[in-house]
């Protein structure tokens, strides 16, 4: 599913035992319960309590700007730029009197004003914590402990991230410069299951085949439906899968994702990194992961299984063949099941599902205590610096973290009378259509996606739990009426209870997955005399791959196996595992926790 939202139109009205909110222009024909029916109707808050975001503390109201001040952002993690819009704009400017404006960003501004020795933004995102060190050498962003400022104003942040903050300190020198993204709220959390094979359930379903036992088992099946499934949406030759590879990757990136789905291993440069051992193998190693996958793939491919024109397809093109239903199976959900389940796929009875055989493994990241690398700052030269610090402040707050993911609270989404996060009607229309409209009675003008905001990361992992929740994470499909089905079409529920779970993660968790550690590793760049092979490697790997999923027999595949190791041992590939093996023992080394859920 996708994460857009929408708008705030919204009709609360109490009936009998419970009051229900519907969506104005809503297509799906759904009601959302703000309360069970069990609720008594004493019980129910008087008035409408939800709309309304809890009144910001005396110290914040106290420096909010009689007259609206523009905040310059300079961020390095996202292209927009201009004034704030839409709706994220309308409600910072309501609780703040403030707009915010993103520079021009590129490092001819950024190295510009380090020369002047002044900051002209009053935000600062950087990308990594590297850069962080450079903008404190060049003087560009602030101690944000200075003069009580995080003490006062950072009160959210200071309550709920204290090892993030702990750790951002000792990446410095000691003082706090900046506030990590992606932040998990407590040990041991992991994110929601990406790779794992999906597949065109209704046609499985229908045509009544066996559960798979082993991979292999899902081209049989395949088979079996592409020979009676017809045609695509648009008319189009439907295929098993159709494969992708990124241009900046060593390795093929669908060949990549099967090793995650099927192995449970993370790419790592010209390799795989084992979480339950914690070791490297590499992708060329006799009998690899990697090639038993490429195998896979030329056996779906002598099928007639692989769509043909593969390699020449860009990520938006094979993302597009998935919308279109050209795809029957897929290992990564961003393409199968996020692409294809639509609403209208879906109200159509026609799904993308997770179909799991006996002896997969797959990959789940876990999720960093420390924050991932990027990092919110301050400018240093700000006129505004206590604002800034509060507007950070209640971003980080359940209530600001809601809505950068999902939208105004009241509008999007809301809490029910037992503290229960739940999705309203609009907020459940733009998972699935990011530029629905917002009625004008919602208070709110526009679609979702031009208000979104334009920071492009979050303080708060969206897998995490959420801070004074009942146990919620950030992450709407955890949500008390997502996993209640209220908001499910009938073929999801079928699919739930055919499988006797509330949900794909359960599902999904039934099978062995292992939890990629987080860790504080940082990708090196390759020794000097190593930087050739790599690039000899990187090049080999990439074009062996498409030769061999591309093989027009077994014979053939073996052969271009056999002469892609020869080429990669001429060409070093030798002495750069022998690297890589000494970067994931340093990776092994800067993990923060490290465990197998089986």
């Amino acid at each position: 599913m996708k994460n857009d939202f929408v708008k705030r139109c919204l009709s609360l009205v109490f009936c009998a035992a419970f009051l229900f909110v519907s969506g104005c222009g809503d297509s799906s024909g759904k009601s959302i319960y703000l309360y069970s029916v069990e609720t008594d109707e004493d019980e129910k808050p008087a008035g409408d309590i939800y709309a309304p975001y809890k009144p910001l503390r005396e110290e914040v109201m106290a420096i909010i700007p009689e007259e609206t001040v523009t905040l310059k952002v300079y961020n390095e993690l996202n292209k927009k730029r201009g004034v704030q819009e839409g709706w994220f704009g309308q409600i910072v400017k309501d609780l703040f009197n403030v707009e915010l404006e993103f520079v021009n960003t590129n490092d001819g501004d950024y190295y510009q004003s380090a020369k002047a020795g002044r900051c002209d933004w009053d935000f600062v995102l950087l990308k990594s914590h590297d850069r962080l060190k450079d903008c404190i050498d060049r003087g560009l962003v602030r101690n944000l402990e200075e003069d009580g400022l995080f003490s006062k104003y950072g009160t959210n942040i200071g309550s709920t991230m204290k090892v993030a903050i702990y750790a951002s300190k000792r990446e410095t020198d000691g003082k706090l410069y900046g506030i990590p993204d992606e932040v998990a709220y407590k040990d041991g959390e992991y994110a929601e299951f990406q790779y794992h094979p999906d597949i065109r359930w209704d046609l499985y379903r229908r045509f009544n085949l066996e559960d798979p036992e082993e991979m292999d088992d899902y081209i049989n099946i395949l088979s079996v439906i592409k020979d009676r499934a017809g045609v695509s949406d648009s008319g189009k030759e439907i295929y098993g899968a159709t494969l992708y590879s990124g241009q900046e990757d060593v390795l093929n990136s669908s060949v990549s994702d099967a090793v995650k789905a099927f192995f449970g291993y993370e790419d790592f440069y010209v390799g795989f990194f084992n979480p339950r051992y914690r070791t490297f193998s590499g992708a060329l190693d006799d009998d690899s992961e990697y090639i038993q996958c490429l195998e896979f793939y030329n056996k779906m491919y002598r099928a007639g299984l692989i769509n043909p024109r593969s390699k020449e397809m860009s990520y938006k093109m094979v993302y597009d063949s998935y919308a279109d239903g050209q795809n029957l199976f897929c290992v990564n959900s961003e393409l199968g099941y996020d692409a294809y389940n639509t609403i209208e796929h879906l109200a159509d009875e026609k799904m993308m599902a997770p179909l799991t055989f006996k002896n997969q493994v797959n990959l789940v990241r876990g999720l960093k205590t420390v924050g991932e690398d990027q990092v919110w700052c301050i400018g240093k030269d700000t006129e505004y610096p206590e604002l800034c610090m509060a507007i950070l402040d209640w971003m980080a707050s359940p209530d600001g973290a809601l809505t950068s993911y999902y939208g105004p609270k009241g509008v999007c989404w809301d809490y029910d009378v037992d503290g229960n996060t739940v999705l309203l009607n609009p907020g459940f229309e733009a998972l699935y259509h990011p530029n629905y409209q917002f009625d004008m009675s919602s208070g709110f003008l526009g679609s979702y996606s031009d208000g979104a905001p334009y920071f492009g990361f979050n303080i708060w992992s969206r897998d995490t739990a959420i801070s004074e929740s009942n146990g919620q994470k950030y992450n709407v499909l955890t949500w008390i009426n997502m996993k209640s089905n209220q908001l499910n079409y009938k073929i999801e529920n079928e699919w739930l209870e055919e499988h006797e779970v509330e949900n794909e993660a359960e599902y999904l968790g039934q099978s062995n997955f292992y939890v990629l550690a987080p860790d504080a590793y940082v990708m090196h760049e390759l020794p000097e005399e190593l930087t050739s092979s790599y690039t000899k490697l990187s090049y080999i790997l990439k074009e062996g791959s498409w030769n061999a999923i591309y093989a027009e027999s077994e014979e053939e595949f073996n052969e271009v196996i056999k002469d892609m190791q020869t080429s990669a041992l001429k060409a070093g590939y030798k002495e750069v595992v022998d690297w890589c093996r000494i970067e994931a023992y340093y990776k092994v080394q800067s993990n923060i926790y490290s465990y197998l859920i089986d």
